[in-house]
């Protein structure tokens, strides 16, 4: 668990945690290359919430930089890593160009975004910044077709959008929605692709992006 001073609370402390967030990420990029450096350690599973989602991709995007530089790549540092960003706080002008145009998809095995429509927290945000979206909403309905036709371009990413939130703010549905902590369970723990022939019965709706119905991950005519 990598945590820092976040979390006063409020529209003032919201503004806290970003700055704190920007302070953290050279202390996170220093113990992802800590870790890397033991050679007992087979894989990094990186797992981020929230206002962590962009302190975990900007460290990414970070190694990425200086490896590159160097000739080499930050793979070996992530070591064949699952990186999962859940409810994320993060532009989508800025996490398409980190994608698409920085390529930090391929330094990791695979990424996995959550979203939910239902999630109050990140709709604050998107009026906070104005923002014409942020990923913790995103849906396939909010891509043009040129969006669209570029994510199917890339692998190892997927966006698995939750259609139905329990919880107050809807923010936190990645732990407590069994149908989301399920879903990450089967990823992380087996290593499974999304798909219902892999093991992972998401509902495709375009390329790399799935839903999770409130059943899951039993389907309707599911004899089990």
């Amino acid at each position: 668990l990598y945590t820092w001073a976040a979390g006063r609370g409020g529209p003032s402390g919201y503004i806290y945690d970003r700055e704190s967030g920007e302070f953290t990420v050279h202390h996170l990029k220093n113990l992802i290359r800590s870790l890397s450096g033991i050679p007992e350690i087979k894989r990094i599973h990186m797992i981020a919430h929230s206002r962590g989602t962009d302190v975990l991709s900007s460290a990414i995007r970070e190694l990425a930089l200086v490896a590159r530089a160097a000739g080499e790549t930050a793979s070996d540092k992530l070591r064949d890593s699952h990186v999962v960003l859940a409810a994320p706080d993060l532009d989508l002008d800025v996490v398409s160009q980190r994608i698409v145009a920085e390529q930090l998809g391929r330094e990791a095995k695979n990424i996995t975004v959550y979203t939910s429509d239902e999630d109050k927290a990140i709709g604050l945000a998107e009026r906070l910044f104005k923002s014409a979206a942020r990923i913790g909403r995103l849906g396939v309905e909010d891509l043009q077709a040129d969006d669209l036709a570029s994510m199917e371009k890339i692998e190892g990413i997927s966006f698995i959008d939750l259609q139905e939130s329990k919880s107050v703010t809807g923010h936190s549905y990645f732990h407590s929605n069994p149908a989301a902590s399920s879903d990450l369970i089967l990823l992380v723990r087996y290593g499974f692709a999304p798909g219902a022939e892999n093991g992972r019965p998401l509902e495709s709706v375009a390329p790399g992006f799935w839903l999770i119905r409130p059943e899951y991950p039993y389907l309707p005519d599911d004899e089990n």
